[in-house]
């Protein structure tokens, strides 16, 4: 009867897992084998400096071709760095998060710096908003930021990010500007204040594509395939110099698929995002991460972004003082 007993256990334990595993709402991310949790960067692009400059703006910018929709659940961060000990990033998602009550706002550009802050620390620009989060809210340390809802698809995005100072001398502002060649107009995207200790760009920055939130799927990431892209990342110009990056390198990680492939064009690095394999198949695991040099060391890149017409074509010095004005 015990043993009798022990089976009954049994065959009920394995009715549960059954009925959690086709029951599950779809929305419900359920990672098989040892793959990393999300966010995974699908590819970083490393550019290096010779040493460390005064920050005073820099301009880049990305060309992206494919039509990503909304919901696709990707971040093309244009760039990743650190000015003295303070990290920032700037970029184009898919599907803003909106903490102010929770829900997707659909795309739109976003900037944040990392450290501590309050909503007096950021701009946000007309029809947008500022975020502030401690470490425990937001799980990936305290950050401030701004969030500018903008429906962007394929095309040719310029960037500029520009200091100015601060009018009550507590530290220093970076206003972020984007130009979109499509619709030939430039976009305020906010501004955010820096300490002032914050003064030198590190002498690496990164350029990511990122896969993260929650993936409606219900065999994550065998069922699931990224929506096939091209992102070609120009090298980030330093106001300071017109200084440009002597070497750039592609790394993947492990523990995620190796959907990236990278090609260096003379002013940026074009990355490809596409699943080669067919999708319902399990994936080979990438155990090891991957790291190409695919320019340098040696003599400066060439510039990537030479402006647009129509007031466009600005160095990073004279908008930096129409922006203040």
């Amino acid at each position: 009867m015990k043993r009798l007993r022990w089976l009954f256990v049994l065959v009920e334990l394995v009715l549960a897992l059954v009925l959690v595993l086709v029951l599950a709402p779809p929305n419900v991310v359920q990672a098989r084998g040892p793959w990393k949790s999300l966010p995974w960067h699908l590819a970083d692009i490393y550019f290096d400096y010779p040493q460390p400059l005064p920050f005073r703006g820099l301009r880049t910018g990305i060309a992206v071709t494919g039509s990503l929709q909304d919901h696709s659940n990707i971040f093309l961060a244009v760039v990743f760095g650190h000015i003295g000990n303070t990290a920032f990033y700037f970029g184009l998602q898919t599907d803003l998060h909106d903490d102010r009550n929770g829900a997707d706002s659909g795309p739109g550009v976003l900037f944040s710096r990392w450290g501590e802050g309050g909503k007096a620390d950021a701009r946000s620009a007309s029809g947008g908003w500022s975020t502030a989060l401690t470490a425990n809210q937001s799980g990936e340390g305290a950050f401030v930021g701004v969030r500018l809802p903008y429906r962007w698809r394929g095309g040719d995005y310029e960037f500029l990010l520009v200091r100015r100072a601060a009018e009550d001398g507590r530290g220093w502002w970076a206003d972020l500007l984007m130009y979109d060649a499509g619709a030939h107009a430039w976009i305020d995207a906010g501004g955010l204040r820096f300490p002032e200790s914050a003064d030198s760009l590190a002498t690496s920055v990164v350029s990511f594509v990122e896969l993260y939130g929650a993936i409606p799927t219900r065999d994550f990431p065998n069922d699931y395939s990224p929506q096939p892209m091209i992102v070609r990342f120009g090298s980030p110009e330093l106001a300071v110099g017109g200084a440009l990056p002597i070497k750039a390198t592609a790394h993947t990680g492990a523990g995620i698929p190796h959907w990236a492939s990278y090609r260096w064009t003379g002013d940026g690095v074009a990355v490809t995002v596409e699943r080669p394999e067919p999708r319902g198949l399990p994936l080979p695991l990438v155990a090891k991460s991957v790291n190409t040099v695919l320019y340098g060391p040696g003599k400066p890149a060439r510039r990537a972004w030479k402006g647009y017409r129509g007031g466009c074509g600005l160095s990073v010095r004279r908008k930096a003082s129409t922006a203040a004005s």
